[in-house]
């Protein structure tokens, strides 16, 4: 059995088979292969480090920047560009953040300036993230998926960024398909060797720094424009970028949906330094037809993040909740993932919990 699970899952890994069979089925195969198998289990031990080193980095960074000016700024809603505010909460870490009045954007505020989060995204941390996994493999499945079933026929073969990159994983997965010559760039130089190291076209660097010359028919973002404190010069800097009629593809956070409305503080959404931008969906489309896009296509998507783990600890003591993927227990989160292609998927609905997915993708096409 585990051998069959494994045989599919490699082959899933590598998209052969994304055309054939159904996504669900695919990430349902997946789950079944790691609970079965245990693999994952060093991911989750390395991800349980990194956020131990991440959480001891983001203090320090908060306890400077009550000293020294320089690191945090005030901000304002990055949708309207409104500072009336609705409710306004700290992360278990300290960070603070505040919900528009008008849209319900919520956005960090104060925020690290732009000079400070590129220190905090290449500290001890952050490199530790990169350096200690893997070799880079095929990632983003399901925004392969999605991107090819709304990409126009007029934009197929054409040149492809992928922002904010990472090692790769979504530029792996895409190459398997043959439909665009395809390239990165992402912040952390560390992600970015490691991936030029797999053989892809990665630079390093920031959008800004590509010159409009280098035209492209499609741009990716995928759950980056979280992460971007001004998130409409981002949106305008792929405008410039794209050619005439070309296409902008985001995947990003959804905090429309019950299980944020529900955790808020706790979710794990607003857990770091990272998530500085996050969107509903009627903020995400005013703030892409401000930037001069229309929107092609729009779904929640991504796993429920209250799951059956979820709805029983909440239920035993709320104020000490754990999300699950907190735990860091491979088959534990594996087989959370794993149980959302079923229908038991619905119980935290039918307990009154609001587990709804809280994830957004987003095809734009500027006009």
């Amino acid at each position: 059995m585990q051998a069959t699970l494994r045989t599919l899952y490699r082959r899933l890994n590598t998209g052969a088979d994304s055309a054939t069979l159904h996504a669900k089925t695919a990430r349902l195969l997946r789950g079944l292969y790691f609970v079965a198998s245990g693999e994952g289990a060093n991911m989750f031990a390395h991800k349980r480090e990194y956020h131990r080193r991440r959480a001891a980095m983001e203090k320090q960074f908060l306890a400077e920047g009550q000293r020294a000016s320089g690191l945090l700024r005030a901000n304002r809603c990055p949708s309207c560009e409104g500072t009336r505010v609705r409710q306004r909460f700290a992360n278990p870490v300290g960070f603070q953040f505040s919900i528009c009045a008008e849209d319900g954007t919520v956005y960090m505020d104060p925020v690290p300036t732009e000079a400070a989060l590129t220190l905090l995204y290449n500290d001890e941390a952050q490199t530790f993230n990169h350096l200690a996994r893997r070799v880079p493999h095929a990632t983003n499945h399901d925004d392969v998926e999605a991107l090819l079933r709304w990409v126009p026929d007029e934009l197929r073969g054409g040149r492809l960024l992928d922002v904010g990159c990472a090692l790769g994983g979504f530029l792996l997965a895409l190459s398997a398909t043959n439909e665009f010559e395809a390239e990165g760039v992402e912040l952390s130089e560390a992600a970015a060797a490691r991936a030029r190291g797999a053989g892809l076209r990665v630079r390093a660097g920031r959008l800004e720094d590509i010159a409009e010359d280098h035209q492209f028919s499609v741009i990716t973002m995928l759950q980056v424009i979280e992460h971007i404190v001004e998130p409409r010069s981002a949106l305008e800097q792929c405008r410039r970028l794209l050619k005439a009629g070309g296409m902008l593809y985001l995947n990003t956070p959804a905090v429309d949906s019950g299980s944020f409305r529900f955790l808020e503080r706790r979710h794990i959404h607003v857990s770091s330094f990272g998530h500085v931008s996050l969107f509903t969906r009627r903020s995400l489309d005013a703030l892409a037809s401000g930037c001069g896009f229309r929107v092609l296509a729009h779904e929640y998507t991504g796993g429920r993040d209250l799951t059956l783990h979820d709805v029983i600890t909440l239920a035993l003591s709320r104020e000490r909740f754990s999300h699950r993927m907190a735990l860091y227990n491979g088959r534990l989160a594996q087989l959370g993932n794993a149980l959302e292609e079923t229908p038991l998927r619905k119980l935290p609905e039918w307990l009154g919990s609001g587990g709804d997915q809280s994830y957004q993708r987003a095809a734009l096409v500027a006009v």
